[in-house]
């Protein structure tokens, strides 16, 4: 079917507005109807390995497995079928205008629906794509560790960076670059595929043939295109960014009293929700307008014969609007405060491991004199089945000995200096048994003890138990891992104990595990997570907060508790925080939802 076609630029301005609301449409509909979907889906196939939630210790295990297999197509797989649908139903819109047809939502709808097949063939082909590319890099990882970095315990390498780290992230890193820029010359040549396969109606694979041809000799000047509309939408970004900024400050300065100040709050999140909309859509029609205009010089047709009801087109555009507002409204949605009434604990990470070395008596004292509510250590076994605070696997960062734990005895260990790597004042201190820290800290401090799975563990969970009781701190302590097997262990020897598990990253429903209370990495301690554990009457000791505005952000999105290396630190952060008005804590956790959307600069 022949079709007229504009040859200057104007009709991209005629199909702004619906470019957006189709973005915004199919944002809200990931959101509210597709994501949850799959998420469902993953944590059912999570759960068939034995465990709701597959954390750090048990991640790569689990990928590796089949189900982990079939969770990772079903995450990458929907996510890569959302940006085809998106990818093609925006360019049928841009393809409406470029041949001087008014923009309709319904009849795209319809033929985006009849291309679902080869939409589908193609997230499958790029997801196998995707695999293989990906290959190489685990290839050299694994080559890297047995070259270089199999002398020590990981952390030792990734905290000391030694030459043989530096090797390792050369050989890795220049395997996925090169990875990386084969990504990037298949994204240039199949850029097309959408196209051919939305407008043009052809399969999948004879759509990635057509739009490899389409693209022959023209890849550079398309990858050019690319950057400068990515350079443009982040240049528009930046100045709404500081345009919002200067707003904000200047309506919420505290040198001024502030008048109808909930309202204004409200008025200036549906604000940012909109921009945040019209950023992310201007972008995403950029990429359309462009998809259409390449799709035309390449001197192909469409060809559809879909007849749509009359009357529907109207019925359409008044569900995408509401779609749109929902979309723009999601900003408005992620704001619920918390009171901070308290109460507030800081735990010192690892005893406190800026001002002392780590996991040490001194430390611990000097997490006293700062005031911590908590100590954090680490333990482990002995070949002799003695129970000592350690972090690393071996003690070669702490004590220059590359030994692993459950290789030396008591005895041997007792022998290290794990003070002078920290300074010359702390020569001679020792690594102590789990039972002298206890007594050191009992009726001074809480513990918070780790129970580390090495691999090697012998009775860990029963004599880290008996010796805290033995102690007199059981009542005092809470005990933590990245093992739900071990925290199973905890809670069948003392279902009384309180146990916390650890997380930086997972899969499945983490709100299914048996604790008490979760120890998140900042990152993934996002006020709707906290929510969602909070809603559980369950609460979150959030760490990796190494500042002052890191330990803000924690306690503003709902943590009961910090765990940081710098304790006197976090306990004026919290005081300040304790001391500010209900209208100022609204106000700077306003200022940090938005800081997160990308929409405030952050103070410096």
């Amino acid at each position: 079917m022949a079709t007229h076609r504009i040859s200057d630029w104007r009709w991209a301005l005629r199909i702004l507005a619906p470019l957006i609301v189709f973005s915004a449409g199919i944002g809200a509909v990931s959101l509210l109807v597709l994501h949850p979907l799959t998420v469902a889906l993953s944590q059912a196939l999570v759960a068939r390995a034995g465990e709701p939630f597959a954390g750090n210790f048990d991640l790569l295990p689990f990928l590796l497995s089949p189900a982990g297999m079939m969770t990772a197509l079903v995450l990458t797989g929907s996510a890569i079928f959302l940006r085809a649908l998106e990818f093609g139903g925006l360019t049928l819109i841009a393809w409406d205008g470029r041949c001087g047809r008014p923009p309709a939502l319904l009849r795209g709808a319809y033929r985006l629906a009849s291309r679902l097949p080869s939409l589908l063939a193609l997230t499958g082909i790029a997801f196998a794509v995707g695999a293989l590319l990906l290959i190489p890099v685990g290839a050299a990882a694994w080559m890297a560790k047995a070259l270089w970095l199999g002398g020590g315990d990981i952390y030792f390498y990734v905290t000391t960076q030694p030459p043989e780290f530096f090797y390792a992230v050369v050989l890795v890193g220049t395997v996925a670059a090169c990875a990386l820029a084969a990504g990037v010359m298949l994204v240039l040549r199949w850029f097309l595929a959408v196209p051919f396969a939305v407008i043009g109606g052809l399969s999948a694979v004879e759509a990635l043939r057509r739009s490899a041809a389409a693209t022959r000799g023209r890849r550079l000047k398309l990858l050019v295109r690319l950057a400068v509309i990515g350079a443009a939408v982040f240049a528009v970004a930046a100045l709404a960014s500081f345009a919002f900024t200067a707003l904000f400050d200047t309506l919420f300065n505290p040198a001024h009293p502030m008048r109808a100040g909930a309202r204004a709050l409200l008025i200036l999140a549906i604000a940012a929700g909109v921009l945040t909309t019209l950023t992310a859509g201007l972008a995403r029609a950029a990429f359309a307008v462009l998809g259409a205009g390449l799709y035309a010089d390449a001197g192909t047709e469409e060809r559809f014969s879909e007849i749509v009801p009359e009357g529907a087109e109207s019925g359409l555009w008044i569900v995408c609007g509401v779609l749109a507002f929902v979309a723009a409204a999601q900003i408005v949605w992620a704001f619920e405060e918390f009171d901070i009434d308290g109460p507030l604990y800081v735990t010192a990470h690892r005893a406190g491991s800026s001002a002392a070395p780590e996991n040490t008596l001194p430390a611990l004292e000097r997490a006293i004199a700062d005031g911590a509510d908590f100590a954090e250590v680490d333990v482990q076994e002995t070949s002799d089945g003695q129970v000592i605070v350690v972090h690393d696997t071996d003690f070669r960062r702490v004590a220059g000995v590359a030994r692993p734990v459950w290789e030396m005895s008591f005895d041997e260990v007792r022998q290290l200096d794990a003070g002078s790597w920290f300074g010359p004042e702390f020569r001679g201190t020792i690594i102590p048994q789990l039972g002298e820290f206890a007594r050191a800290a009992k009726g001074r401090i809480r513990l918070n003890v780790e129970v580390k799975n090495n691999g090697h563990g012998q009775d860990l969970a029963a004599r880290t138990i008996r010796i805290l009781s033995e102690e007199g701190v059981l009542n005092d302590a809470v005990i933590t891992s990245l093992d739900l097997g071990l925290l199973a262990q905890v809670r069948k020897l003392d279902s009384d104990i309180k146990t916390g598990f650890i997380a930086s990253t997972g899969l499945g429903n983490m709100l299914a595990v048996d604790v008490d209370f979760y120890s998140l990495a900042i990152r993934i301690a996002t006020p709707a997570a906290i929510r969602r554990i909070a809603d559980t009457d369950r609460t979150v000791h959030v760490w990796g907060a190494g500042n002052e505005t890191a330990i803000t952000d924690a306690i503003l999105a709902g943590a009961t508790n910090v765990i940081v290396d710098d304790p006197a630190a976090a306990k004026r952060t919290v005081t300040a925080l304790l001391e500010m008005t209900a209208p100022e804590v609204a106000f700077l956790r306003m200022r940090r939802l938005f800081e997160r959307q990308g929409l405030l600069n952050r103070p410096r």
